[in-house]
């Protein structure tokens, strides 16, 4: 009834060879979704909104596509207010206003 650890050894062998295990089959899957991103079609853009990709209705139901894509949202707007740095503050006031000045001549 037991395999033997040669035998595993070769079941195992033969299952790679033959099917795909899940961490390739993953990143083949997510590589397929990115390339249909980047083509900017219709499948794309519903899977850069995270939305029902295949025909689903959505006026009633996708509610948990829909909270998905709200909280994914506020996330990206919490990390990219918080990345925006401010502009340093300028120490020669005076020397601003006289450029100023310049090109209002020059326009003249």
């Amino acid at each position: 009834m037991f395999l033997l650890p040669e035998e595993l050894s070769i079941l195992y062998l033969n299952l790679v060879k033959f099917f795909k295990i899940e961490s390739v089959l993953q990143s083949q899957i997510f590589a397929n979704i990115r390339s249909i991103k980047l083509l900017k079609g219709y499948k794309g853009f519903r899977h850069y909104y995270s939305l029902p990709v295949s025909g689903q209705r959505t006026k009633t139901n996708a509610r948990t596509a829909k909270r998905n894509k709200k909280i994914s949202k506020s996330i990206n707007m919490f990390q990219s207010n918080k990345s925006v740095k401010k502009k340093p503050a300028v120490k020669n006031k005076k020397n601003i206003s006289k450029v100023k000045n310049v090109n209002k001549n020059k326009k003249k």
